[in-house]
């Protein structure tokens, strides 16, 4: 029989960003784990990345840099960093067609340093016409999402409410794989 981890709660939380998307996601993840008292913190940080992150290893080290930043300005607390990027395919090489999804990726890192736990949103398309206009642009310059909003007027920090009539959000992608991340760290 496996024994039960006692799980330490979680006074203090330092949110690598003042994104106010990132503010209501955590809220959200917390409401779900009945986090109702913790403290949150939001800690300016800079990624050390694009403006628009594309691939895996350039989002988790952005998310990974907001974590590390967050922690350092409050070493008593969680550091929570939030990254979000984009994944480019050619899911069939015969074809021309690129595949562009939008992923977030989180990096929680224990109150004492100790600890860390990653964790990688679902993944949401966006159609490919937004991804080139930004890519002719510049990814240090702009990214994915405000090309979106510049075209839909839809928030650009939230630009999965210009489809699917507003019913997805990425308040809620970003919340679950925060609670996910948070879930791994205290079962470290």
């Amino acid at each position: 029989m496996t024994q039960k981890k006692q799980v330490v709660p979680i006074r203090e939380i330092a949110l690598g960003s003042k994104s106010g998307v990132k503010r209501e996601a955590l809220t959200y993840a917390m409401a779900k784990m009945g986090l109702h008292s913790t403290r949150v913190i939001c800690v300016g940080t800079e990624s050390g990345v694009n403006e628009q992150p594309v691939g895996i290893v350039e989002t988790s080290i952005g998310s990974r840099m907001r974590a590390v930043t967050a922690r350092m300005a409050r070493p008593q607390a969680i550091g929570i960093g939030i990254e979000s990027g984009i994944l480019v395919s050619k899911p069939n090489p015969a074809m021309e067609t690129l595949l562009v999804q939008d992923f977030a990726h989180v990096t929680v890192i224990s109150s004492d340093g100790s600890h860390r736990a990653t964790s990688t949103s679902v993944m949401f398309h966006f159609p490919t016409e937004f991804y080139l206009k930004a890519l002719k642009i510049g990814f240090d310059k702009t990214t994915v999402g405000k090309m979106i909003a510049e075209e839909l007027g839809c928030p650009h920090d939230n630009p999965h409410l210009g489809f699917f009539n507003g019913k997805v959000s990425r308040v809620h992608l970003i919340g679950d794989t925060i609670e996910i991340a948070l879930l791994k760290l205290q079962d470290s």
